[in-house]
């Protein structure tokens, strides 16, 4: 009898333990806040986005409106970007710069617990981050790339705040860019801080 019971006691433990394991290995997934599906959402933050070029030049924008839709929880959140108030840094002088793109952005999520790990990709085929700067004549040029990293997202809920840093971006300088030869770089960080209500990681 005992050597009976000692048998489902292991075999409970066992599936117990098989469980735990198997949610672990899933990792951590996004979520739209209120957890209904399809979710669809639109994000529009006043922190700086910051596409920058070297350790002096940069283009900065005072806004982003990031959307994007979820069918399920997914450890792959794809968000398309709209950017506002832009300018061009060459230290601290600065030109007024515009940003427009067909391309989006793939984030991905991975860990158990808060700060989560991620890293990003520009995807969509053939398309561009085009910023443009009239005077001086100047277009700097983001292609589909990555993934990149560093990527974070700390939640305290309801909210979720971002952290990017995502370096080694591929980029195309041409005409008379500040500080900025034209040619190829690889120098390029898409560097952002935001806090998030609509999309949470769990």
């Amino acid at each position: 009898m005992k050597t009976r019971l000692s048998a489902v006691l292991l075999s409970v433990m066992f599936l117990l333990l098989l469980t735990v394991a198997s949610s672990s290995a899933l990792g951590a997934e996004f979520e739209g806040v209120g957890g209904s599906y399809p979710y669809t959402f639109s994000n529009v933050n006043s922190t700086e986005h910051s596409f920058n070029l070297n350790s002096t030049d940069k283009v900065v924008c005072e806004g982003a409106k990031l959307s994007g839709s979820l069918t399920m929880r997914s450890p792959t959140l794809v968000l398309t970007p709209v950017y506002t108030g832009c300018r061009y840094y060459e230290g601290t002088t600065h030109y007024s710069a515009t940003i427009t793109t067909k391309c989006a952005y793939e984030f991905t999520v991975s860990g158990t617990t808060s700060p989560f790990a991620g890293k990003m990709k520009i995807i969509n085929s053939g398309c561009q981050i085009l910023i443009t700067v009239a005077s001086p004549s100047c277009e700097i040029i983001f292609e589909p790339q990555g993934p990149n990293g560093i990527v974070e997202y700390t939640v305290s809920s309801p909210t979720m705040k971002w952290k990017l840093a995502v370096a080694n971006l591929k980029y195309k300088a041409i005409g008379s860019c500040p500080g900025v030869p034209a040619g190829g770089y690889s120098t390029g960080e898409y560097e952002a801080k935001f806090s998030d209500k609509e999309i949470i990681v769990h």
